[in-house]
């Protein structure tokens, strides 16, 4: 699913406009890239987290999937990195507030992904 990246690439250029027809292309390209070179970054935060490497691996999907599908939203290539963070920070509060319901609800499955 992701690309990988070499060492500590700058991803959010500040050449990068978001103007004119090509923009949503290079959104993506750019929300895609940066999800692959922080995959590892963003798993270890949810694997810490949740304590669970596979609500960790849930997470992370989820997130990347949310990234993809709301690319368009990104206004700025310098915010990337903080646009991908809220969106990864909101993905984890969702995915614990519904297991937080489903254990107090007596639901079996308690990753809720």
């Amino acid at each position: 699913m992701f690309d990988t990246c070499s060492g500590n690439e700058n991803h959010a250029e500040e050449g990068i406009s978001f103007s004119g027809c090509e923009a949503g292309e290079t959104k993506r390209r750019l929300v895609r890239k940066e999800l692959a070179c922080s995959y590892q970054r963003y798993r270890a935060l949810a694997a810490r987290r949740l304590r669970d490497e596979v609500a960790a691996d849930d997470v992370v999907q989820a997130f990347a999937l949310k990234a993809m599908e709301c690319f368009e939203q990104l206004r700025d290539a310098r915010a990337v990195h903080g646009w991908l963070r809220r969106l990864f920070e909101t993905t984890l509060i969702d995915l614990e507030t519904r297991c937080q319901r489903e254990v107090a609800s007596g639901e079996p499955n308690a990753t809720g992904l």
